[in-house]
């Protein structure tokens, strides 16, 4: 088992670091997770939320006919 310290860490380093270890098999905990730092502006971030929520359940329903 790996305890990574999020403490100051930046949060895509941190994600990739950890998915790497958990696809090697490695049981991995995330402690002081309140502590990470996002890096980027504010306002960029918070659009790119809301663009990918927005894209959620706007799936096709049944299945892809070609039209003739």
């Amino acid at each position: 088992m790996i305890v990574i310290d999020g403490k100051n860490a930046i949060m895509g380093r941190l994600a990739s670091y950890t998915a790497k270890q958990a696809l090697r098999g490695e049981d991995v905990v995330i402690v002081n997770c309140g502590e990470i730092i996002i890096t980027g502006s504010r306002k960029n971030i918070t659009k790119e939320l809301l663009e990918k929520r927005g894209r959620v359940g706007r799936g096709q329903k049944g299945p892809r006919v070609p039209e003739i």
